[in-house]
């Protein structure tokens, strides 16, 4: 697994970052997965039962650059992201059930609504660089 490092926080109170920890509701969070890559998961708290609605882009073939803007990292790159249900426990074990979103790998921008009470995310880039969007 692959965890990437701080960014930026920045004054609007986005997020450039990634690693182990739970994500919180009104959380919006900016990741880079290098080609060949998974992410570790991202766990996220317990939503509020009737919100539990997490908002995922995918941008492959892209990556940040030093100013934290995307630019192009190649072509014929998928980027793939996946959520889980099990316990906190099977995923700080490495044991959880992990699902592919209804998108499956992409090749160019997606934006999918995740529904329920997803406890992680992760993201796999392919044979080349993706940037991956998280609003809770």
């Amino acid at each position: 697994m692959l965890s990437l490092t701080t960014r930026e926080l920045k004054s609007d109170g986005t997020a450039r970052f990634s690693g182990r920890g739970k994500l919180a509701p009104g959380f919006t969070g900016q990741y880079e997965v290098t080609a060949g890559s998974t992410s570790d998961p991202l766990q996220i708290h317990p939503l509020p039962t009737g919100k539990e609605q997490i908002t995922v882009t995918a941008i492959p073939n892209k990556e940040l650059d030093i100013n934290g803007k995307p630019i192009t990292s190649g072509s014929s790159g998928t980027a793939n992201v996946q959520h889980t249900t099990s316990p906190d426990a099977a995923v700080e074990a490495g044991n959880a059930i992990w699902i592919n979103w209804a998108e499956g790998a992409v090749s160019s921008d997606t934006t999918d609504r995740l529904l329920g009470p997803i406890t992680a995310l992760r993201f796999t880039a392919t044979t080349q660089n993706a940037i991956f969007e998280v609003v809770i």
